[in-house]
């Protein structure tokens, strides 16, 4: 995924904590420089898989990044 601000600029450096259906714990990923981030995921099940990506903001808002 890509990580931008309301201005559309790449957010660096920034936590993304990903919550993909079925798995318990939320898995912390780290945006690139270009606001990029990647997670390599195996499905266990068949059926419809639905990541949502949240962050928090330099102000301490948990925001949704899906």
């Amino acid at each position: 995924g890509n990580l931008t601000d309301g201005m559309g600029d790449a957010m660096v450096d920034t936590l993304v904590f990903l919550n993909i259906t079925g798995q318990a714990n939320l898995i912390p990923v780290w945006t690139n420089s270009t606001g990029g981030y990647s997670y390599d995921y195996v499905a266990d099940t068949l059926g419809e898989i639905i990541v949502n990506a949240t962050f928090t903001d330099t102000t301490g808002n948990y925001n949704n990044a899906n």
